[in-house]
């Protein structure tokens, strides 16, 4: 499947030459913004974490999800994204004394978060998610 077949609004994407991570949030038919004269369609990427935050437009084929990378390295690109320092994540041994078992839903993509199977970011304490969301964007979007 093509890179532009796979992206959906609000997926994480790396531009493979400029090496920018931002957030893919459509598409643009405005030839004027295209990167490359032979684009039929640009897309457009967030590359700060606030709504005011410049985009760029980006050819497809030089955009890479970056879905298929391991948890560990999504969550890194997303902090670094975000501006925020990498400091790890942690399995949660929900079990021990003073700890419970927390459940709840991703706040950017909404799956289900469960702390018994899912691993927490260090720096902010949320648990993980799939996405490589975390607690640490919460507050910036």
């Amino acid at each position: 499947m093509s890179e532009v077949g796979r992206l959906r609004e609000g997926m994480l994407v790396r531009h493979k030459t400029q090496g920018y991570i931002g957030i893919f949030d459509g598409f643009t038919r405005n030839r004027n913004l295209f990167e490359s004269p032979t684009d039929s369609i640009g897309c457009r990427v967030q590359v700060g974490p606030g709504p005011q935050d410049k985009r760029r437009v980006a050819s497809p084929e030089n955009l890479e999800v970056l879905t298929d990378l391991s948890l560990e390295e999504r969550h890194k690109a997303q902090l670094a994204f975000l501006g925020v320092a990498w400091e790890g994540i942690r399995r949660v041994d929900p079990t021990a004394p003073g700890r419970h078992r927390r459940t709840t839903h991703c706040w950017s993509c909404k799956s289900s978060l469960d702390d018994s199977v899912d691993v927490e970011c260090v720096t902010c304490g949320w648990i993980l998610c799939k996405c490589g969301a975390c607690g640490c964007g919460f507050n910036m979007r």
